[in-house]
């Protein structure tokens, strides 16, 4: 299959009399530091940061609950507050561990992850991670129930 080339030899779509379609260059239109800034929102740290704890092994969020009762269906992400100033974040992170896990090592783990994570996706530097453990979910790994 052949295609025919229009008048000035643009392609089968290119209007017949017409020049090719150039495109400025402005890689060099700009200084350093005339192209504006970036401002992201709290609420994107605080997805990226609790997206980071359901990558660390044996921590994951609290279940999402009504009147005490957890509620299906719901993503057990953990709950993050993010507060950030200028360039820097400060996170609050609340969630759940597998029973039984190391806590103090799981923490430590899900503290240098996130702060890497966020950091990694947003370019902001992370000045502090306080984790707070909510819960201890029984059964939640792959280990067997025990009968008593």
């Amino acid at each position: 299959m052949s295609t025919s080339l229009g008048a000035m030899g643009q392609g089968p779509f290119a209007a017949p009399g017409t020049a090719p379609l150039e495109v400025p260059d402005h890689r060099d239109a700009y200084a350093d530091g005339d192209r504006g800034g970036l401002e992201i929102d709290p609420r994107v740290v605080q997805k990226v940061a609790a997206y980071a704890v359901r990558e660390v092994d044996r921590a994951s969020g609290t279940p999402r609950t009504v009147a005490g009762v957890p509620v299906m269906g719901t993503a057990d992400d953990a709950n993050v507050k993010a507060r950030v100033e200028g360039a820097l974040v400060t996170l609050t992170v609340e969630l759940a561990l597998d029973y039984p896990s190391p806590v103090r090592y799981v923490v430590s783990q899900t503290r240098s992850h996130v702060a890497r994570r966020v950091h990694e996706m947003t370019g902001l530097d992370v000045r502090e991670v306080d984790v707070y453990v909510r819960q201890m979910k029984v059964g939640s790994g792959n280990s067997q129930p025990r009968v008593i």
